[in-house]
């Protein structure tokens, strides 16, 4: 468990919450709560994974690469992009979506070789 995973955690929640968001405006019951569920999971996933995260002694894990956390962060606004374009019928916001969140990964598999090397700046 890690940053990656909360943050991972949180993007599924803030997914969710967009979700609901469209299901209020559009008056779509259903999709309003497949969003409550969705956020509802996410946060407790990365709540689950907060807790996780100490080690023995009660410290965190070491910091991650800027990488890591940039890469992860445009990974969510990527999800929430996405998701609200569904839910909108726009597929350019879709696709946009999921560029954004192709490219975040590609920070963040770069963060996590960097960190792995021990080279955090």
């Amino acid at each position: 468990m890690g940053l990656k995973d909360e943050l991972e955690g949180r993007g599924k929640e803030a997914a969710g919450k967009i979700k609901e968001a469209a299901g209020n405006v559009t008056g779509d019951e259903s999709l309003k709560t497949r969003g409550k569920m969705e956020s509802e999971a996410g946060h407790a996933e990365h709540e689950t994974n907060s807790v996780m995260d100490s080690d023995d002694t009660g410290t965190d894990n070491p910091m991650p690469d800027r990488n890591q956390v940039k890469g992860a962060a445009e990974q969510m606004k990527g999800k929430a992009k996405e998701t609200l374009g569904n839910a909108t019928d726009n597929t350019r916001m879709e696709a946009e979506g999921k560029a954004e969140q192709m490219k975040g990964k590609a920070q963040q598999t770069y963060g996590d070789v960097k960190n792995k090397l021990g080279d955090n700046t």
